[in-house]
């Protein structure tokens, strides 16, 4: 039998959603698109001389990608670029960090009601796109950018 009791007649809204980074929380990004990743559970064959047996292996998560529009100070811009190089590229062992942060994108409700926190465990950002300035354009539009970022586990939790 299926428990009705969480049961919710409305559409998740694609609108509503906050995210929050512990290592940059001062910048306010100001995102179009989160993408949640999907994830795999690999499969573990297991030979015997007579049988062929499968097992589960482990989960494998997907990248989390967000685009954002970059401000004219490039705030959120420059601070994920800075937190790249300071995980991938430091200037010598002692600027060095190995330090692990953990971020949430928080889903809303129709009603702008937080309802699900998607807790990604251990992020870092992986990618960060080009900025593109085009001087042919008509009319005044945003500059937007996606950031792609791994992390070590993804949890759901019922706000």
């Amino acid at each position: 039998m299926v428990d009705c009791t969480n049961f919710s007649p409305n559409f998740l809204s694609p609108f509503g959603f906050q995210l929050i980074l512990d290592k940059i929380p001062s910048t306010k990004f100001f995102i179009q698109r989160a993408r949640v990743p999907g994830l795999s559970l690999g499969k573990v064959s297991l030979g015997t001389p007579f049988v062929a047996n499968h097992e589960a292996g482990n989960l494998q998560f997907g990248e989390f990608s967000i685009d954002f529009i970059i401000n004219e100070s490039l705030d959120s811009y420059l601070d994920i670029q800075a937190w790249m190089f300071e995980k991938g590229n430091p200037e010598s062992f002692n600027t060095f960090k190995s330090d692990k942060y953990d971020g949430s994108l928080v889903i809303l409700s129709n009603n702008k009601v937080s309802i699900l926190e998607v807790k990604f465990t251990d992020i870092w950002p992986n990618s960060l796109t080009d900025i593109d300035f085009d001087s042919t354009l008509t009319e005044p539009t945003p500059i937007i950018a996606t950031a792609t970022f791994s992390f070590d586990n993804m949890s759901y939790h019922r706000l």
